[in-house]
């Protein structure tokens, strides 16, 4: 015996039946279900129950069935269907009808005759409170297999627990049995027996065709950032409520968190919705395991929250006065994470003044706002947004134009030049019309001290801070500020020197004793001005410090003796300066003091060599000139010295005759404090 199998369910056109798998489901009040949270409801829960008229179908042969929704409990007259689903063929959404809470509707199943599961799922609202139920079909098909097989045999086929035939094949041994086939039987048997009571059986290949099994329980929409439970519902092949673990749910944008099973058959899920609005709609695909897998997408759309901030966006910031200039002002609505919103209804003023506005077809509201004819002390145009609650402030500053005249204003008259005290300048500018204006490349010359804090309180003026560089001398300085190189501005600034308490100096160079000695010298000085009149006098002292190294003769000319001293010249000074008509200061001054010295003598006598340390004292007499050139923040000093001592006997009898000091030629620096 052959048969042709299940290749009719994919080829023929004929109907399939269908059974109801169950009779009804009942939904509990749960979380999902969001029952009342009163004490009575508690008590005595909300229930739903969705209940077929039939519980079996046969496609191409039954066109519809009624299906009832019954609410019981203490808020059943307020629960409504506001949504019905189903995964093939369609559900009515539920109708009222008699009692409160009785609701029916029509089932109609698809027009595809293969074997199938309706799954039927009723969503009620109560307010803000939501729960659903649900219910499955099984839905025949029905077809005739044809078989060959020897002639006149019986034939009889057996589906699930239903046996069809027999009947007697023809002459050629052909038999065609009708046969109906429920939703997930994958296989037939069909058995044959011929004229001399031989039995044979063969396995049928029903081939049944996938259908969708799994449904997406989601909020047709939903706000950006908002949160939601969305329920997978879904049944196997053969009509049995799908494990939970058995379903996934993806999305194409926000985050899902599974909440674990819902009720025989579900799924729940989270759902964190994303906060931008994006291409407005999140696409959300649910997967139930397989064999065979199925697939239902679902498309979400997203919408705005409600507006919470306005913004004003000025195509200008700056409007100048009299221009005939315009500022066009956009102004726009956005939700709590910025996603532009209508901003119909939103309220302008501009300076305290209502005016119109215009809504484009994008909820973006625009108008424009003119430069004043005339300046006024606040420098500025104010534009006020007022949608709802909401209320936003934008400015728009008005100035002048190019600057046309400058004045600077000096704070103090008189200021001491210690390179630390400053005054204030104040610059201000102002157009051909008077009113105050910015000045683009504000320039400043002073060439004997430095700007700093340079800060603009207000359009048109700009304030300053003016720290002189320390001075010997009172002078008169000219402070100016140019705005370009015609426009400029003077002030005068009478700077007096600070008082010097301490005058010290470095200097290092060289001595020369006129004779055989020669050698560095270094000398640190403190000096303290006299308050002379027509005469600038400074007394103090000095201390230095010199080295020679002197060669002589002797009986051994290849060890000729060596005299090496070490001085340290403790002096007074008293330095003046000369009234001479030059631009450098040129000062004399005069010494007197001690000169402490260490010797040291080595000799040769009889091819033995001998060393003498000694020590020795003298008075000590200078005089001498210097230059002192200006290099911030003190003096570049210059001199010319001449210092003498006669050291005389040593502590070890030696003598030194002549003068043991001489010329000195030295360079150092000078500060006064």
């Amino acid at each position: 015996m052959t048969t042709a199998g299940g290749r009719f369910i994919r080829r023929s056109a004929l109907a399939l039946a269908a059974v109801v798998a169950a009779a009804a489901v009942v939904a509990v009040a749960a979380p999902s279900a969001r029952a009342a949270d009163t004490p009575e409801a508690a008590a005595a829960p909300t229930t739903v129950t969705l209940t077929p008229a039939r519980p079996k179908l046969l496609l191409g042969t039954d066109a519809e069935v009624t299906v009832t929704v019954d609410v019981r409990g203490p808020e059943s007259g307020t629960f409504l269907p506001v949504r019905a689903l189903a995964n093939v063929g369609s559900l009515e959404t539920p109708r009222a009808a008699g009692s409160p809470g009785h609701f029916i509707a029509r089932y109609l199943p698809p027009a595809e005759r293969y074997p199938q599961v309706a799954l039927l799922v009723v969503e009620l609202a109560s307010g803000a409170q939501r729960m659903h139920v649900a219910a499955r079909i099984m839905l025949e098909g029905a077809t005739v297999v044809p078989f060959h097989t020897s002639p006149g045999a019986s034939v009889t086929m057996r589906v699930a627990d239903r046996n069809f035939g027999p009947v007697v094949a023809d002459r050629q041994g052909r038999v065609e049995i009708p046969i109906q086939v429920p939703p997930g039987i994958r296989a037939g048997t069909a058995r044959a027996v011929d004229q001399y009571g031989a039995a044979r059986e063969t396995e049928v290949d029903l081939q049944q065709a996938p259908f969708p099994r799994v449904l997406v329980l989601a909020p047709p929409t939903l706000d950006v950032g908002s949160f939601s439970e969305i329920v997978l519902v879904a049944v196997e092949p053969d009509g049995t409520p799908a494990s939970s673990n058995r379903l996934t749910l993806g999305a194409s944008a926000g985050l899902l968190h599974p909440l674990g099973a819902g009720a025989l058959g579900e799924a729940r899920f989270l759902f964190e919705a994303p906060r931008k609005l994006g291409s407005g709609a999140v696409a959300l695909t649910a997967m139930a395991a397989g064999p065979p897998a199925s697939r239902s997408d679902t498309a979400v759309a997203m919408r705005v929250g409600a507006s919470s901030q306005l913004t004003i966006s000025p195509s200008t910031r700056k409007l100048v006065v009299a221009s005939g200039e315009t500022a066009r002002v956009a102004v726009s609505a956005h939700d709590a994470f910025g996603n532009p919103t209508n901003a119909t209804g939103v309220a302008i003023t501009v300076d305290g003044q209502p005016r119109p506005v215009t809504i484009g077809a994008g909820g973006l509201g625009t108008l424009t706002v003119d430069a004043p004819a005339k300046f006024n002390d606040r420098a500025r145009i104010s534009i006020e947004a007022k949608l709802g609650s909401i209320r936003t402030i934008e400015e728009i500053h008005v100035t002048g134009g190019p600057p046309a005249r400058i004045t600077i204003d000096v704070r103090d008259s008189r200021l001491v030049a210690d390179g630390h005290q400053s005054t204030e300048l104040r610059v201000r500018a102002v157009d051909k019309n008077g009113t105050p204006t910015a000045v683009p490349g504000l320039s400043w010359d002073t060439p004997e001290g430095r700007i700093r804090h340079v800060r603009m309180p207000r359009d048109g003026e700009y304030v300053a801070e003016y720290v002189p560089d320390r001075i010997r001398e009172r002078q008169l300085q000219v402070l100016a500020v140019m705005a370009s190189q015609a426009l400029r501005a003077d002030a005068k600034l009478d700077v007096t020197p600070p008082p010097v308490r301490v005058i010290a100096a470095a200097r290092v160079g060289l001595f020369y004793n006129l004779s055989n000695a020669v050698g560095p010298a270094v000398f640190l000085e403190a000096l303290r001005p006299l308050a002379i009149r027509n005469l600038q006098l400074s007394v103090g002292g000095t201390i230095g410090y010199m080295r020679a190294e002197i060669d002589g003769t002797g009986s051994d000319p290849m060890r000729p003796p060596r005299l090496e001293t070490d001085q340290v010249p403790i002096l007074v000074l008293a330095r003046a300066r000369v009234p001479l008509p030059v631009r450098f200061e040129v000062k004399g001054e005069i010494g007197a003091g001690m000169m402490l010295a260490r010797t040291k003598l080595n000799a040769a006598s009889n091819m033995m060599g001998f060393e003498a340390i000694g020590g020795a004292y003298a008075p000590a007499v200078a005089v001498g000139a210097e230059v002192a050139l200006t290099l911030k923040p003190g003096r570049l000093v210059i001199g010319l010295r001449y210092l003498w001592s006669e050291l005389g006997r040593t502590s070890r009898g030696d003598e030194i005759t002549g003068n043991s000091a001489g010329l000195i030629a030295d360079i150092g620096y000078r500060m006064t404090f």
